[in-house]
C-alpha cells in the first residue's frame, strides 16, 4: 500500500505540481466559507479544495500515527477513486501539463526512435485526462451543491454560530 501511495504523490505531483500530501483537518474563518462554498471542487476533494483556492495558509506538521481504533474502512477501489478526484480538482493544470509531457515524449522519441514510448505516453495521459474531466463533470452536475445549500436554513445565521 505504501508503494502505491508514493506512486499516486509522485504521479499527482509529476501531472500538478503540487504536493499533496495532507489530511481533511483544518480551521477556516468564517469570511473564507463564501470562497470555499463558490467553488464545486469542494464537492471533489475537499483537502485539494483548500489548496487550489487558499495560497497563503499557515500549515501545522503532525506526524502520522496509527489508527487508534478499528481497520479502515477504504479498500483500494475507494481509495483509488479519491485519488482521481483530488487530482481532477486540478484538472485544467493537469491537461497543460500532459500537453508538455507529450511534447517532451515526443521530442525523446525521436532522440531514441522509440515511437512505441511516444504513444504509450500520448494514450496513457489522453485516457488519465479523459477519466479525471469526465469525473468532475459526474461530480459538478450532481445536486451536492444544491443540496449543501438547502441544508443550510440561514447562511448568516450559520457565520454568527461559527465566531
Amino acid at each position: 500500500f505504501k508503494i502505491l501511495y508514493q506512486m499516486y504523490l509522485f504521479l499527482s505531483f509529476l501531472l500538478t505540481f503540487k504536493y499533496l500530501k495532507f489530511g481533511v483537518y483544518s480551521y477556516l474563518h468564517s469570511s473564507s466559507l463564501d470562497k470555499i462554498l463558490s467553488t464545486n471542487d469542494i464537492h471533489l476533494a475537499y483537502p485539494a479544495s483548500l489548496e487550489k483556492h487558499f495560497k497563503n495558509k499557515n500549515v501545522i506538521f503532525a506526524p502520522r500515527k496509527k489508527r487508534i481504533l478499528g481497520e479502515s474502512q477504504n479498500n483500494y477501489k475507494s481509495l483509488t477513486h479519491y485519488a482521481l478526484k483530488i487530482i481532477s480538482v486540478f484538472r485544467n493544470q493537469v491537461l497543460i501539463n500532459s500537453i508538455v509531457l507529450v511534447f517532451i515524449s515526443f521530442l525523446l522519441s525521436k532522440l531514441i526512435t522509440s515511437s512505441a514510448l511516444f504513444l504509450f505516453i500520448l494514450l496513457a495521459l489522453l485516457f488519465f485526462n479523459v477519466i479525471i474531466f469526465l469525473l468532475a463533470y459526474q461530480i459538478n452536475k450532481s445536486h451536492l451543491v444544491n443540496d449543501t445549500l438547502k441544508n443550510i436554513e440561514n447562511i448568516e445565521n450559520l457565520r454568527n454560530e461559527l465566531l
